[in-house]
């Protein structure tokens, strides 16, 4: 008989904050593909954000416990800027924005989308056919879910 050991796949652990949709927050360890020096930890991040599971594990911090967080609930997910992530993001469109939650509260940041020259209008990064949106803001990368956003606009 074989083992779950022998069929795992290699993770690597990343430690996030999440707050849900409705304002309970959890911090903790996520669990990324395992590409060394291959692919920048944010695109790790979005794609397991983006694959087509409707839940994401996390071991939370404070209880030691493993959670499955519903996607759809997810307000936000931000970790520490890796400090690289800059030169990796460099040939993205960039756009200062505050996004405004239909809770009220905002997040002002960097909004960063893989866009064409061509394509490139705030509405257009907006309205990429991703679930979440990347914003880079105050040292840390979050992960922003369009469902729980109310407007975006451009920042003063």
């Amino acid at each position: 008989m074989t083992g779950h050991a022998e069929f795992s796949v290699p993770k690597d652990r990343l430690r996030v904050r999440m707050r849900l949709r409705n304002e309970t927050a959890a911090a903790g360890e996520i669990f990324l593909e395992h590409f060394p020096g291959e692919r920048p930890v944010y695109q790790r991040v979005a794609a397991l954000l983006e694959d087509e599971q409707s839940f994401v594990p996390l071991l939370e911090e404070s209880s030691g416990k493993m959670l499955l967080v519903n996607k759809a609930n997810i307000k936000i997910v931000d970790f520490a800027d890796p400090g690289d992530a800059g030169e990796k993001m460099g040939i993205m469109h960039v756009e200062q924005v505050e996004a405004v939650f239909a809770t009220g509260d905002a997040l002002r940041g960097e909004l960063t989308a893989d866009v064409p020259d061509e394509r490139a209008r705030l509405s257009d990064c907006l309205n990429q056919r991703v679930r979440f949106l990347l914003l880079r803001s105050e040292g840390a990368i979050c992960f922003v879910n369009k469902e729980a956003l109310m407007i975006v606009r451009p920042a003063d």
